[in-house]
């Protein structure tokens, strides 16, 4: 795999600095770095060849659904042998896939096939980024997941605070 959550030193033991700090921020889960074992694994082996050039960035469980981050324009490499052999492995109804790329892009997708009307970057005294995302009315049967577990998976994906709103 081109790029994982961890290093590759760290999924076969203890996590290095850079990578338990990540982990203690909570930018990664334990779920990420069991997930970036077996990826590991099945690329190694003969069914999925396609992994050694695919990246896998972290998973966003919320509940039924898990939003996987993956690599721009690795969407093709993860097919859906893959994705099944995943969601019998974990235990999971639905796989989400999100390319990475910039907050704007990652949440048009997360809020998909509805359309984004507009975004706003707003800076907190905090030091924390928030946007806020206009999602038109006319879709709102169009959004399958409550907005506040896409709102909580966008956060994590976005590592900001994401608002969204029907207009």
């Amino acid at each position: 795999m081109k790029k994982l959550p961890v290093c590759k030193a760290c999924i076969s033991g203890a996590l290095c600095f850079a990578c338990q700090e990540k982990f203690d921020k909570g930018y990664i889960t334990q779920f990420d770095i069991d997930l970036a074992t077996d990826l590991l694994e099945l690329e190694r082996g003969e069914k999925f060849p396609q992994l050694k050039t695919a990246s896998f960035y972290n998973a966003v469980d919320v509940g039924e659904i898990v939003f996987l981050v993956i690599g721009k324009g690795n969407r093709v490499l993860y097919t859906e042998d893959l994705l099944s052999y995943i969601k019998e492995l974990y235990e999971i109804n639905e796989i989400i896939l999100i390319e990475k790329g910039s907050a704007k892009e990652m949440l048009e997708q997360i809020i998909a096939p509805a359309k984004m009307l507009g975004i706003n970057k707003i800076y907190i005294p905090t030091g924390d980024t928030e946007y806020r995302v206009v999602i038109s009315a006319e879709d709102k049967e169009k959004v399958r997941i409550p907005i506040e577990l896409l709102e909580d998976a966008a956060s994590i994906m976005i590592r900001g605070i994401a608002k969204l709103r029907f207009s």
